[in-house]
C-alpha cells in the first residue's frame, strides 16, 4: 500500500536485473498514482482485492538513469530542470504524507524566483537538446496531478519518450497550465 515511490522502492527491492523476481500487488494511496491511473486499477477496496485474487497483472519497463557515477532505477519517469528543483524543495520540508497543494508553494517559489540553469540532455550518446529548462525521461503517459505528458509513452514497450522544454523558466507555466486542460502540444517533443 502506496504510491509511485513506494512502488518504485518495492521494485528496486525486487529486481532481478531488468525484470522482477516477483510480482507487485500495488494498492494505490499515493499523491499522484500514476500507476493506477496508466493502468485503470480499481480505487475500491473489493474491486483491489479481487484484482490481486484473480493475479490480473501488467508489464512495466524497469529504467536507468545514469548521471555520471549515479545509476537509479526508474518505472515511471525522471525530471531534471524546473521539475526536478521543485520535487527538492517540497522533499527538503517533507515531513511524511504529502497532498497535490504541498506542491503550489514550491513550484511558484521555482518560477518565480529561481534561477534555472539550462541543462543538456543526451540520448543513446547524442546531444538532442542543449538548454532544457525542463527535461522529463517518460515511461509513462500520464505525471502528477491531471496531467499527460506525452500520449506516446507506453510502460511497457522498451523505449521511453524524452520531452524537453527550452523557454525561460517563468514561460514554463504556460506549457504546464496547458497540459493540466488536455494534450501538451507547445513543448519541443523528441
Amino acid at each position: 500500500a502506496g504510491g509511485d515511490g513506494t512502488v518504485n522502492l518495492v521494485a528496486t527491492g525486487l529486481a532481478d536485473g531488468n525484470r522482477l523476481s516477483l510480482p507487485i500487488a500495488m494498492i494505490p494511496v499515493g499523491t499522484a498514482n500514476i500507476l493506477r491511473k496508466e493502468f485503470h486499477l480499481p480505487r475500491d477496496p473489493a474491486r483491489i482485492a479481487d484484482a490481486i485474487a484473480a493475479r490480473h497483472t501488467s508489464n512495466v519497463d524497469r529504467c536507468w538513469l545514469s548521471a555520471g557515477p549515479v545509476q537509479r532505477p526508474f518505472l515511471i519517469m525522471v525530471s531534471s530542470g524546473v521539475d526536478a528543483m521543485v520535487v527538492d524543495r517540497l522533499a527538503a520540508k517533507r515531513g511524511g504524507t504529502i497532498t497535490k497543494a504541498a506542491y503550489v508553494l514550491p513550484t511558484l517559489q521555482v518560477l518565480l524566483g529561481a534561477r534555472i540553469e539550462p541543462v543538456e540532455v543526451e540520448v543513446d550518446g547524442r546531444v538532442v537538446c542543449d538548454r532544457a529548462r525542463l527535461a522529463v525521461v517518460a515511461n509513462c503517459r500520464a505525471y502528477g496531478a491531471p496531467w499527460e505528458m506525452t500520449s506516446l509513452a507506453d510502460p511497457a514497450d522498451g523505449l521511453l519518450e524524452v520531452l524537453c522544454v527550452t523557454l525561460p523558466v517563468r514561460l514554463c507555466v504556460l506549457p504546464i497550465v496547458a497540459a493540466g486542460a488536455g494534450r501538451l502540444c507547445v513543448m519541443a517533443l523528441l
